[in-house]
């Protein structure tokens, strides 16, 4: 080999920290792509706990956000590139590891996929979907001819917004226990917590039988969340035309218009999780 051969050789499996992903995506030989990933991580991360590691994730990318949002549009690339590197990351594992990420991909409703314009995208997502058995096994109803829920909907958005604090307050919880067992939090810190939060324990897996169970926490989560929906010309037009809205004539009956609003979602959320 060649000396000019052999130091190329060499830095590929130094390459400092960090290092573009993307390079290592594409190392098709799986020995150079262990010693690559070994290279570029080293010991950093080695003894912190694969939950933190996911927190730090999400508080940075929180961050990203709210910068992205102020109108920092690096932040905004930054983003972009964070969830390429994630659906890339993901359809490398799916096939090096099949088995353990259909186990995943079966019980969520989403999977984040790379697609393009490309006439052939469409196909070839709709068949790594299908691989993957994405949603096989989930609460919500994604598979089939007889799904009644329509994504493009904001009643239905909002519906599984509200899912989706749901879930996430149930976990909070769990981690409530686990902080005032570990000292870290007050012990009364339960009774700082609104009830319908508290609500969130123990509740039923999501289905048709308990969606109402479910539904009666997300309803009284949004009133709390949106004590005026009157405010928002996006949740008005759920019950009122353009026309009635652009008059401007409905103060007088804004309770009414209230309950409207709420009983349009409760209707797109009972339509959502599975039998």
């Amino acid at each position: 080999m060649k000396p000019q051969e052999q130091a190329t050789k060499t830095d590929l499996t130094h390459i400092p920290f960090p290092m573009d992903p993307a390079l290592m995506h594409f190392c098709q030989d799986r020995t150079t792509h262990k010693a690559l990933n070994t290279a570029a991580h080293s010991d950093r991360f080695a003894s912190v706990d694969t939950s933190k590691l996911y927190s730090q994730v999400e508080l940075a990318l929180g961050e990203l956000y709210d910068r992205a949002f102020a109108g920092d549009i690096d932040a905004a690339k930054h983003i972009l590139s964070t969830a390429k590197f994630g659906a890339s990351y993901l359809k490398d594992l799916s096939s090096s590891h099949l088995k353990v990420m259909k186990s995943i991909a079966a019980t969520t409703p989403t999977w984040p996929v790379l697609t393009s314009q490309h006439p052939l995208d469409a196909r070839l997502t709709k068949q790594y979907l299908n691989t993957l058995d994405v949603g096989r096994d989930c609460d919500l109803a994604v598979l089939g001819t007889k799904v009644r829920w329509n994504r493009e909907k904001l009643a239905t958005q909002i519906a599984l917004d509200l899912i989706e604090v749901i879930r996430a307050n149930c976990a909070f919880l769990q981690s409530v226990e686990i902080a005032v067992a570990g000292g870290s939090w007050p012990s009364d810190a339960r009774s700082k917590l609104r009830p319908w939060v508290l609500a969130c324990e123990n509740l039923p897996p999501l289905n048709k039988s308990t969606a109402l169970v479910w539904w009666n926490i997300a309803r009284v989560a949004f009133k709390e969340s949106v004590p005026e929906p009157g405010k928002y010309k996006e949740l008005m037009r759920l019950v009122l035309s353009e026309e009635r809205i652009s008059k401007g004539n409905y103060a007088w009956f804004e309770s009414e218009l209230k309950e409207k609003i709420v009983d349009k979602i409760r209707v797109a959320f009972m339509a959502i999780p599975k039998k």
